[in-house]
């Protein structure tokens, strides 16, 4: 079947203040952005036409997210002859101070979505004494733990599927000190890097 839209994956950063957007006030600061950068924006039928977009997961609220990806479509026709890297910058240059896309590009159908299997963390932490965190799950499949003299940095792997939340693991409230959580990256099967599939 003909469809009349080009699917298209990208990547944005989410850091600064924005972090603490909940995932349904990120996306509609996506969403306001792209139409302020007039976007080719593909949109639904029907009474309430919106634009199509897909997330793979929910990045819990508080978190630095570096690895931003979702899928969206265009419309072959507003498009034109506008290219990708265009395009980015325009996002970027009426984007709110946290919100930077990296990268786009056409992609298949649910191509960037279905590549996601895992999804790295960093937590950093303002700590004198020793920390105790359980690392021990399932869905862990890889950890290290770094100490300074007034920090801890944890970082882990963990399957997209039982994702294991780095506020599950250290409580901001406990510490007494800044806690930082990052998203750093997502991997696919194969343990690549999906910024190589996208950017490369």
């Amino acid at each position: 079947m003909d469809v009349d839209y080009i699917t298209a994956g990208a990547k944005v950063k989410k850091k600064h203040m924005l972090r603490f957007l909940s995932q349904m006030e990120y996306m509609r600061a996506i969403e306001r952005t792209m139409r302020r950068a007039n976007f080719p924006l593909w949109f639904t039928k029907g009474y309430h036409p919106r634009p199509k977009m897909s997330f793979p997961i929910a990045i819990p609220t508080g978190v630095i997210d570096l690895a931003g990806y979702f899928e969206l479509r265009l419309s072959p026709e507003l498009l034109g002859e506008t290219k990708m890297d265009e395009l980015v910058r325009n996002f970027n240059r009426y984007a709110p101070r946290g919100l930077e896309m990296v990268a786009m590009k056409p992609m298949k159908k649910g191509e960037i979505l279905r590549s996601i299997e895992y999804y790295s963390f960093r937590i950093i932490v303002e700590a004198d004494e020793e920390l105790m965190v359980d690392l021990n799950k399932k869905a862990v499949v890889g950890y290290h733990v770094k100490k300074t003299d007034k920090f801890f940095m944890i970082e882990y792997l963990t399957e997209k599927e039982r994702l294991v939340r780095p506020d599950r693991l250290v409580d901001p409230n406990s510490t007494g000190g800044m806690v930082l959580f990052i998203c750093t990256e997502a991997f696919n099967g194969n343990m690549e890097p999906v910024s190589k599939i996208l950017e490369g």
